[in-house]
C-alpha cells in the first residue's frame, strides 16, 4: 500500500478532497437540483463529446485497454482485467442486491421535470445507484495512475476518469451519488488489484505478446 500512495499521493489526495466536496454538494443541495442545474447546461459540442467520452467506462473500452497491455505486459494487463471485473461487480451487486428500487433521472423526474435528453444515446431507467460505468472507468484508469510515474500522465488519467463520471449525469444517465458511490467502487477495485499483482509475480507476467520473436 505504501508503494501506491508514494507513487500516486498527489492523484489520491485530489480524488479524496474533490469527493469531500461533491458529498457537500450533495448534502447542501440535494441529487435532483444538482441535476436539473447540470441538465440546463446542454450545449451541442458537449452533446457530441460527452456521448462518446462516456464509453471509457463500458465493457468494449476496459476489452481494449487489456489487450493492449497483452503486448506491453501480462501483469498489467491482468491489472486492467481484475480491476475492471471486480469494479463490474460491485457495482452490480449494490444495484441489483442492495438498491434495486433506486430509479434513474428519466424516471425520477418522468411526471415533474422535462429533462433534455442528447440525441442518439439509449436512456435506461432503473438501477440508477451505483454508476457501473464509472466504476469501470475509475478503475481502469486509477490502475494506470497507479502504475505510472509520470504526473502529467496521471493528470490526464484523473481528469478522464472524472470525465467519464460527469458524462453519466450529463447524458441523464445517473445522479451525482451514483456517480461518487461508482468511482469508489472503481478505485478500491483498483488498489486492490495493483496491490494484488505488486504482491503475487510471476516471472510469466513480465512477458509480453511479441510477434517479433516467431
Amino acid at each position: 500500500m505504501k508503494f501506491i500512495w508514494k507513487n500516486s499521493s498527489w492523484a489520491i489526495a485530489s480524488y479524496a478532497c474533490i469527493t469531500l466536496l461533491l458529498l457537500f454538494f450533495v448534502q447542501q443541495f440535494g441529487k435532483a437540483d444538482i441535476h436539473i442545474f447540470i441538465n440546463e447546461q446542454h450545449h451541442p459540442a458537449a452533446d457530441f463529446a460527452f456521448k462518446y467520452i462516456t464509453h471509457l467506462g463500458d465493457g468494449f473500452f476496459a476489452a481494449i485497454l487489456i489487450l493492449f497491455f497483452l503486448f506491453v505486459k501480462f501483469r498489467y494487463s491482468l491489472m486492467q482485467l481484475t480491476a475492471a471485473v471486480l469494479a463490474g461487480i460491485g457495482a452490480q451487486v449494490m444495484k441489483r442486491v442492495f438498491f434495486p428500487g433506486v430509479a434513474r433521472p428519466a424516471r425520477y423526474f418522468e411526471n415533474s421535470y422535462d429533462l433534455y435528453f442528447v440525441e442518439g444515446v439509449e436512456i435506461h431507467k432503473n438501477f440508477s445507484f451505483p454508476s457501473g460505468h464509472t466504476a469501470t472507468a475509475f478503475a481502469l484508469f486509477f490502475c494506470l495512475i497507479f502504475t505510472t510515474q509520470n504526473r502529467s500522465l496521471q493528470f490526464l488519467y484523473l481528469l478522464l476518469a472524472f470525465l467519464v463520471g460527469f458524462s453519466r449525469m450529463y447524458l441523464s444517465l445517473h445522479f451525482l451519488p451514483d456517480v461518487i458511490a461508482g468511482s469508489l467502487i472503481g478505485v478500491i477495485a483498483a488498489t486492490i488489484s495493483v496491490i494484488l499483482f505488486n504482491y503475487w509475480q510471476r516471472n510469466w507476467m513480465e512477458r509480453k505478446i511479441d510477434f517479433s520473436r516467431t
